[in-house]
């Protein structure tokens, strides 16, 4: 089958073309998002058949989707949508992506520009974790400016055990928080006294 929906007119580019809204299919259907429409569509993908669509708002891209949801991140908002209803299930405040994130299980990993990374429970919207901006990792963070593209994060890549960060001025990997805790822990047992490890193993807890 085939749809003629990149036949209509032409229209004002919606979204960020940096930011590539590619069709992702569940449950039996297909979502679109062109930057050329002002809708997210949902297909049926045995026949082609259109079954829904909605006011696409601020999305830029669609992040994830499950067999009960598609997950919409905008410029200043993030929501999921049921995929058989179009009806929208939640939605949160957020603050401009830096690039498209990754789904770790029930969760969706959201870059941003501020420098930290959302961490968002798919079926609640409710934010995980401890947000932390590439730049306060540094020594010297203080002196830091705020348009330095060193510390800005790009489109996230899973890498085996760590997280990938493909920013403006190269690639910053991240060790996932699961993996330092048990290297943290293991050192703990000889080193009991020590503070600055004990700090550490209660935020990668918390992470």
């Amino acid at each position: 089958w085939r749809t003629g929906i990149f036949s209509r007119p032409a229209r004002s580019i919606r979204g960020d073309k940096g930011l590539p809204s590619v069709p992702q299919a569940a449950n039996g259907r297909v979502l679109i998002l062109p930057h050329q429409d002002p809708d997210l569509i949902c297909f049926q993908i045995d026949s082609g058949k259109e079954l829904w669509k909605t006011d696409r708002r601020d999305a830029q891209f669609i992040g994830a989707v499950t067999d009960r949801l598609a997950l919409l991140v905008g410029w200043r908002t993030v929501r999921a949508v049921d995929v058989v209803s179009g009806q929208d299930l939640w939605e949160i405040q957020s603050t401009p992506p830096a690039g498209l994130g990754v789904r770790s299980g029930s969760h969706y990993l959201l870059p941003l520009q501020d420098g930290t990374v959302d961490v968002i429970d798919l079926s609640s919207g409710r934010r995980l974790g401890l947000g932390q901006s590439l730049a306060s990792l540094s020594p010297h963070s203080e002196e830091i400016p705020d348009d330095d593209l060193r510390f800005r994060l790009g489109n996230l890549v899973p890498a085996g055990d760590m997280l990938l960060s493909c920013g403006p001025s190269g690639i910053t990997a991240f060790r996932c928080a699961d993996v330092l805790l048990e290297e943290s822990l293991a050192a703990q047992k000889t080193r009991p006294d020590d503070a600055t490890l004990g700090v550490k193993v209660a935020t990668l807890r918390l992470a």
